[in-house]
């Protein structure tokens, strides 16, 4: 049975998101835009996810090995939107979905 854990996310992780933002094959289902991107850039976004106080992110790990990350962002209305990122070992099958909605279920 695989084990799924979320921790917070810490400024060691700047590692993975540096290798994720700079892989085409996932650029291409996520963001799609495949731009490269520089040392001085994945600093920049990083530090902004760290210092960001409104919104929750975690990394997923499965069975002690990370996959991926999940931010959990609050919009108006009380809304929560998440988007996942996760990768299974050594595939290239990402998926990029809302995940939670308040009680009232509005869009």
């Amino acid at each position: 049975m695989i084990k799924i854990n979320l921790r917070k996310i810490k400024s060691s992780d700047k590692n993975y998101f540096a290798k994720w933002w700079r892989d085409k094959e996932l650029l291409k289902l996520t963001s799609g835009v495949l731009k490269l991107i520089s040392d001085k850039e994945v600093d920049k976004y990083f530090q902004a996810i760290m210092e960001n106080k409104d919104d929750y992110n975690f990394m997923v790990i499965a069975n002690r090995e990370v996959i991926g990350h999940i931010s959990l962002v609050k919009r108006r209305r009380n809304w929560i939107k998440g988007n996942k990122y996760s990768r299974e070992k050594g595939e290239k099958n990402w998926n990029s979905q809302n995940l939670f909605r308040s009680k009232t279920n509005q869009p």
